[in-house]
């Protein structure tokens, strides 16, 4: 494959840093300024200063972000909190993460069945208090 002439290289490198700073995917940018993205990360890999400021460019378009972001979050600012959270963990996971997920854990001996709870909340009686050890214990099965 024919090198690519040094003052077009730059001019295509300046594309992409451009692209990223304002907010581009890699991808997006490398399109835009009709490069692959394996040829653009080759020359990061080959340019330790053009990884620098791709890297630069990246990671200050997600601090623009986590600071509006906070911006909202102090009320100080209107915006779209979701679509910044989505933006953020989507761009930078290692920092930022969306995690559905309950965790339910204890040790020992509560006194309240599962059965015993959804009865006394069939029952709507609001008089048992649960948790107070003992008062479910029986054929209902083992405590939790």
């Amino acid at each position: 494959m024919p090198a690519i002439p040094e003052e077009r290289k730059q001019a295509t490198i300046d594309a992409v840093l451009a692209s990223l700073m304002g907010g581009s995917t890699l991808e997006a940018a490398c399109g835009a300024a009709r490069v692959h993205v394996s040829t653009f990360r080759r020359w990061r890999n080959e340019d330790e200063e053009l990884d620098q400021d791709a890297e630069v460019a990246i990671q200050s378009t997600i601090q623009s972000v986590e600071s509006a972001l906070l911006k909202k979050a102090l009320g100080t600012d209107s915006g779209h909190v979701t679509a910044a959270i989505f933006y953020l963990c989507n761009r930078a996971p290692d920092r930022w993460q969306h995690v559905n997920r309950v965790i339910n854990e204890h040790t020992g001996n509560v006194g309240v069945t599962l059965k015993g709870l959804m009865e006394q909340f069939a029952k709507g009686n609001g008089s048992e208090q649960p948790g107070e050890a003992g008062q479910h214990d029986s054929a209902d099965g083992p405590s939790i």
